[in-house]
């Protein structure tokens, strides 16, 4: 699942770079599942691209929906809350790429609610402690605002699989 972190990755770099925002009416999500050991899929390296970003590239992941399938966004079942709700309960590779797949909805223009859901994760995690230079209510009016929230998001889950496992050692 490496390289197919790592094409996502470039991807979602070069997607900041070209846009504030992807435009819901040509939002494309693009992932790949891999079967684990136990022969379960897992997902994983998920990203959200206007339709024909790095088309050939992206070609390597194995699954696609969005701005590419008949009625998009205006289906009951080809719309952006939709996928989510479908992809929240997958297996994923780790809690991280699930924070990923969020962040990635909420790289959307009309996805506000992807945006306070990431805000309730961070809130939950004790991400943007008071008295902190960035606080949980900072905006998110870009990609980049979206990836560095995310990313502190990300830095506090790490921080807390840390203390818990330190503090797992010391119950033993």
């Amino acid at each position: 699942m490496e390289r197919e972190k790592a094409l996502a990755h470039r991807a979602r770099r070069r997607v900041r770079e070209e846009h504030p925002f992807v435009p819901l009416e040509k939002a494309q999500f693009i992932w790949n599942h891999d079967r684990d050991e136990h022969g379960d899929f897992k997902e994983g390296a998920f990203v959200v691209v206007p339709v024909g970003t790095m088309a050939d590239e992206l070609r390597e992941l194995s699954s696609s929906t969005g701005a590419d399938t008949e009625g998009w966004p205006d289906t009951d079942h080809n719309n952006p809350e939709f996928v989510f709700g479908t992809l929240l309960f997958e297996d994923w590779e780790s809690q991280a790429d699930q924070i990923e797949m969020i962040a990635e909805f909420a790289k959307i223009d009309a996805a506000d609610w992807a945006r306070r859901m990431l805000r309730g994760i961070a809130y939950n995690l004790g991400a943007f402690p008071e008295g902190s230079e960035r606080s949980v209510w900072d905006p998110m009016e870009s990609i980049g605002d979206v990836e560095r929230f995310r990313d502190e998001v990300l830095n506090q889950l790490q921080r807390k699989a840390a203390f818990d496992s330190q503090r797992d050692l010391a119950d033993e």
